[in-house]
């Protein structure tokens, strides 16, 4: 079903493409610094993780100040958490890395408004399909022996909520973005534990360039 609904999105997209006389394609990538909200961040010292995306985009002109740019990226979002355990009160701290990587296959359905010809304002919504879960734990308080990684199919699990931002258009051709997404589905409601919840935060810097 969830395969079935990201068919019927990208095929959506396309008709609207190309339908459109004013028609514009190109390639964006750039950096993701995120994070969770929810249990997690009120139980553990989460920290936002540094990490990337990649995609395509297209630009229809719908008036002189508006514009729909829907795009199709990978973006590997995810959490850090530094945390230390002891077995009994009298041992030593060891300390632990948990890192997990939250790979998705990212929708966003952008309105652009501009204030200016080369400055923009960015917001809609954008759905997320799960692809992988990677998961690294390192213990850091005594000899590395190798860090303990697992991976878990995401099964294309939807995330969905709104994205926010500004461009800029630095040329013609290239231009940079800043958005943050916040999601509003809940990412753990796979959980073990039933009342879990969390939600996906992510700040996006992007450099895009028009291919024809």
């Amino acid at each position: 079903m969830k395969r079935k609904l990201f068919l019927l999105v990208l095929l959506s997209l396309s008709i609207k493409v190309g339908q459109s006389q004013d028609k514009k394609f190109g390639l964006m990538g750039g950096a993701n610094y995120s994070n969770v909200f929810g249990d997690l961040k009120d139980n553990f010292d989460v920290e936002r993780r540094i990490s990337y995306h990649v995609g395509a985009f297209s630009f229809l002109s719908l008036s002189d100040r508006i514009a729909f740019s829907p795009r199709v990226a990978y973006s590997s979002q995810g959490y850090h958490i530094e945390f230390g355990l002891r077995q009994t009160p009298n041992e030593p701290l060891t300390l632990f890395e948990f890192t997990t990587r939250l790979n998705y296959l990212n929708v966003p359905l952008l309105l652009k408004y501009y204030l200016k010809p080369d400055f923009s304002i960015n917001f809609g919504p954008q759905l997320g399909f799960l692809l992988n879960t990677v998961t690294v734990n390192k213990n850091t308080s005594g000899p590395s022996l190798g860090d303990d990684t697992t991976r878990i199919s995401g099964d294309f699990r939807v995330d969905y909520g709104l994205k926010v931002g500004a461009a800029y258009a630095i040329t013609h051709d290239v231009f940079v973005e800043l958005n943050y997404f916040q999601g509003f589905s809940n990412i753990s409601r796979d959980s073990i534990i039933p009342t879990e919840s969390n939600n996906n935060s992510v700040y996006q810097l992007s450099v895009g360039y028009f291919l024809f």
